[in-house]
């Protein structure tokens, strides 16, 4: 429904309204004179971001950066509850005026926790003097094509304002720019998941790859929304996101026999392992063969590294084609050799600030390491023991199985959490799915029961793994304690346990992984019943949407289960609510979807002792501690497992 549509169902004897048509521009805003407001006295009207008022002083156009809009007065409804007003540029009146919504930064779900500050900046209020007009500081009619959010809440204020003006008229549900692809509940076609494959490969294609000298995977979209609903994409590369999403185009191959899919996922690795910019290419640095974060950033994160590493082998596999897996397989190595003697690795090694004090790879190997976050160390677990499958080096099931123990043995009190603690349960069940399927002991088992029996309690009928966050104390990027908090840092999706919220980005996506690892690998049905009704739930919550095309066949970071739309605490100030990833989410989503068509697990479809030919040369290659740049070479140290 388009702004004018609002417009005309209003009988004009009942009111006067004036419209933003320019909006966030004030070409076209009304001026209401003196003159026009005396006339006009006992009249009912509305009017959004006026050019002028009589009586109002008006400030230049503003725009929100994590303000959001919340309600004021009780005669909209409860005081304190939020709005998204998506790309809102206001027009700050200096008057005193009492506000029915205002802008104003404040923590919350879908309530401002903490009030409403007092520099909250009033955005729709009646005239002071003149008791009949009602003033929007910025543009309401834009909700449509603006994806304001949550409709529900919007459909309210609008027939408020329809019922002040004077009409018997309400607002219609309208089809939302960017939508679930099913409601909630809905019967899923029988080809249901095989077309949200399809799809994505198509959202790939379109949208997540830039050709500029070489084939380049970009980040994703930014979770800010603009005035007109549209999202900037994230043009940067990284090396996970590279990784992942070349798996996307071998599943394709190995399920549609695309030979355009086939060369995409090479060109992809390609670039990946003989890009500078992503992978670091020089045998004498300590981080040999491993990925940069960003690109040209030097920053080091063992979990993107293996993760990346896993969507590369499986491409490789899938392909039938070794070309890469020397690569691999080094880079697999050079974090290993990073890796401590506890099994556990220092989240990232940054370049050159981990390294001033003349220490290179050997120092991390011999280093003592706890570090009790499955967010970064248990998909590195889970890459290790595929590479002790596909190489049969030892070290690799030893430091994994190493770390898995010791954080398991105590869970939960032990838990670093990052940005909840849903996704550190999540990120567990694939590498002890694995686990299993290698020395499948009474122990390994009760371990994999343990965090099974926590991920079934966080199910929701609907399929969606709710968000929780564990001791405050423990965690890393909590909510906001302080609505002054708010966007400053990175941040869990929910305010508190309970808000009805999954995250795509950071839980549902690895639990689905390991949820279907367990269920083509480990015999209980429950974990095929759980997989299952997580695939439904991804099918329907894919992205529709024509007036964002680029969106269209993707999947946000932020769900609602209960409003059923794309919604979040957004205080995360680097991948809000809104935020498409290539790498992390859509990647595995579309994989796992491709997998459970094979009903294939990753630990089937690695090729026992693969890598074991070239494992000998690439293990004494990265054996050598080389000096660093202007600093005399320590002692030579043997790579882990070397003789």
């Amino acid at each position: 429904m388009k702004s004018c549509d609002l417009y005309s169902l209003l009988p004009r004897q009942f009111q006067t309204l004036f419209p933003a048509p320019g909006y966030p521009a004030l070409t076209g805003g009304a001026e209401l004179t003196r003159e026009f407001l005396e006339a006009n006295r006992g009249r009912k009207i509305f009017v959004e971001y006026p050019l002028s008022v009589y009586g109002l002083e008006f400030e230049e156009p503003q725009k929100t950066v994590f303000e959001r809009t919340v309600i004021a007065s009780e005669e909209l409804g409860t005081p304190g509850t939020i709005l998204v007003q998506h790309g809102c540029w206001f027009r700050r009146v200096k008057n005193t005026v009492k506000p029915l919504m205002v802008s104003a930064k404040v923590a919350g779900y879908r309530h401002a926790v903490y009030g409403i500050p007092e520099n909250a900046v009033p955005l729709l209020f009646v005239h002071p003097d003149y008791p009949d007009v009602m003033i929007a500081a910025t543009g309401f009619s834009n909700f449509v094509r603006g994806r304001y959010a949550p409709a529900a809440d919007w459909r309210r204020v609008w027939n408020y304002i329809l019922g002040w003006l004077g009409s018997a008229e309400t607002v219609p549900e309208w089809e939302m720019a960017v939508r679930p692809a099913y409601r909630p509940g809905a019967e899923l076609p029988a080809q249901g998941e095989l077309d949200a494959f399809t799809k994505s490969v198509g959202w790939f294609e379109t949208n997540a790859l830039a050709l500029h000298t070489e084939l380049l995977v970009t980040e994703g979209y930014d979770s800010i929304i603009d005035s007109a609903g549209r999202q900037k994409p994230r043009t940067k590369t990284r090396g996970d996101c590279t990784g992942e999403s070349a798996l996307v185009f071998a599943c394709d191959w190995a399920l549609n026999r695309n030979p355009a899919s086939r060369d995409l996922c090479g060109r992809v690795m390609d670039h990946l392992f003989n890009s500078p910019e992503l992978c670091c290419i020089d045998p004498q640095h300590p981080c040999y063969g491993m990925l940069n974060f960003y690109e040209n950033l030097p920053t080091f994160y063992g979990d993107d590294s293996c993760r990346a590493m896993m969507g590369c082998l499986a491409s490789a596999e899938l392909l039938n084609d070794p070309s890469w897996d020397r690569k691999i397989l080094r880079c697999l190595l050079s974090c290993l050799r990073t890796t401590g003697p506890q099994g556990f690795r220092q989240t990232n090694l940054r370049w050159p600030f981990d390294f001033e004090s003349g220490v290179s790879w050997d120092h991390f190997n011999r280093k003592e390491c706890y570090n009790y976050r499955p967010h970064s160390q248990g998909w590195m677990w889970a890459a290790y023991l595929l590479a002790w499958r596909l190489s049969g080096h030892r070290e690799f099931l030893d430091s994994a199985r190493e770390g898995i123990h010791r954080l398991m043995a105590g869970y939960p009190d032990n838990i670093c959490w990052t940005n909840g603690f849903s996704q550190e349960i999540a990120r567990m069940l694939l590498p002890l799915a694995l686990l299993l399927r290698i020395e499948d002991t009474p122990e390994h088992r009760e371990m994999f029961d343990r965090i099974w029996r926590d991920t079934e309690n966080l199910l929701d009928d609907c399929g969606a793994m709710r968000e929780i966050m564990g001791n405050i104390d423990n965690g890393m990027y909590p909510s906001p304690r302080s609505n002054e908090e708010y966007g400053t840092t990175e941040a869990a999706l929910i305010q508190e346990n309970g808000d009805p919220c999954c995250d795509l980005l950071y839980t549902v996506n690895f639990a689905f992984a390991g949820l279907h690892e367990a269920a083509v690998g480990l015999d209980d049905p429950a974990y095929r019943r759980a997989a299952d009704n997580m695939a439904g739930f991804l099918v329907r919550v894919q992205a529709v949407s024509t007036r964002q095309p680029y969106l269209d066949g993707a999947w946000l970071r932020g769900f609602d289960w209960k409003l059923w739309d794309y919604w979040g605490s957004s205080a995360d100030s680097g991948w809000g609510a809104w935020s498409v990833e290539t790498g992390w989410t859509n990647s595995w989503i579309a994989s796992v979807f491709a997998l459970r068509r094979r009903n294939q697990g990753l630990f089937d479809l690695v090729t026992p002792l693969r890598y074991h030919g070239i494992l000998p040369e690439l293990l004494k290659e990265m054996s050598v501690v080389h000096p660093l740049p202007g600093r005399p070479a320590g002692p030579v140290t043997q790579a882990p497992g070397v003789l």
